[in-house]
């Protein structure tokens, strides 16, 4: 009670004993990152990424992804490691990041308070445009959810394996506004971050 372990690297030998795994994704991210696939495969660990805001003069090479790392983040449900350090690394001076910060976080407690029980599926059965947003889908029965990230407001939808009878979209304030649906296909909104929660056929 009132205590946790957390490890640095992430392991499946001791993941099972520890709280939370420190995965660290930008020492990795011109390469690819693995955290989604070390989620779909231990879905029920506790993952912690470090998130950094843009005025940073430590490791400044690894910071052109920080966003892609944010995105990744908020799609395979880790937890931010976040950095205020002094001068160097200051989220008051990247008001951006704060911003997507607190929304993210928003839209997590959301996720933890009503879809806890839905488990992560990576990409499965879903595909959209890569360049304009990050989508993970989290599934649950007959429903999906899906963790959306925008990196352009570019018009643009996703679609999936299964045809879909109603798409509902939460934002970060935790309001909730009914899309327009054609058989596997949704249109996204236009927010930065949001939830889409699915019920399918």
């Amino acid at each position: 009670d009132g205590m946790m372990t957390m490890g640095e690297w992430v392991c499946d030998a001791y993941g099972g004993i520890m709280t939370y795994q420190l995965t660290q994704s930008f020492f990795v991210s011109q390469m690819g990152f693995f955290t989604d696939m070390f989620r779909y495969t231990f879905p029920e660990f506790g993952l912690v990424d470090m998130v950094y805001p843009k005025n940073v003069l430590m490791r400044p090479m690894q910071f052109a992804a920080r966003e892609e790392i944010l995105a990744t983040c908020f799609g395979n449900d880790s937890y931010f490691w976040l950095y205020h350090i002094g001068e160097d690394i200051n989220y008051f001076k990247d008001e951006r990041s704060l911003k997507m910060i607190q929304e993210v976080n928003a839209l997590n407690k959301i996720k933890k308070q009503s879809f806890a029980d839905y488990r992560y599926v990576d990409t499965d059965g879903i595909s959209f445009d890569e360049s304009v947003a990050h989508i993970r889908r989290y599934n649950l029965d007959k429903c999906a959810l899906l963790k959306v990230y925008r990196f352009t407001n570019a018009d643009t939808e996703v679609t999936l394996a299964e045809n879909i009878k109603k798409a509902i979209a939460i934002t970060c304030d935790n309001k909730k506004v009914s899309l327009r649906v054609k058989k596997n296909k949704v249109h996204l909104p236009q927010n930065k971050v949001c939830l889409l929660l699915l019920k399918l056929n």
